[in-house]
């Protein structure tokens, strides 16, 4: 419950659009690693179902339509593999693997790590 109580707050009161700044530090991170060669793959995580739920109406939903977009736009320029899976459902995570509403236990982080590996090693080898 504390958790989402913060969370709510943070959604609608400190997190209305993606930070600037945060862009900029992003886009030349990316740009840093592409120009030495390297593709880096882009993990969107999960957190708690419940606290998805909670917050989505109080803006999640909001600024994760508007991250996809930031990043789906960058792939014009940059190159990089983009995981969306903030639904624990896309990797079978469990929601009983949770530490607290964000931190997922080593069950649950190695189902994610295997997810991304699979879908990593096929973009790789796909050249998608």
């Amino acid at each position: 419950r504390k958790t989402i109580r913060q969370a709510l707050s943070t959604y609608r009161d400190d997190y209305r659009r993606l930070d600037p700044q945060a862009k900029r530090y992003f886009e030349k991170s990316v740009a840093f690693m592409n120009d030495q060669g390297a593709t880096p793959v882009i993990v969107l995580s999960p957190q708690h179902p419940q606290v998805t739920a909670a917050v989505s109406e109080a803006g999640w939903n909001a600024r994760r339509r508007q991250l996809l977009a930031y990043l789906r736009s960058l792939q014009r320029t940059y190159h990089f593999h983009l995981f969306d899976f903030t639904d624990i459902a896309a990797f079978d995570g469990d929601p009983q693997e949770f530490y607290d509403g964000y931190h997922m236990t080593v069950a649950n982080t190695r189902r994610l790590i295997d997810a991304v590996y699979a879908k990593a090693s096929d973009a790789l080898k796909t050249g998608q």
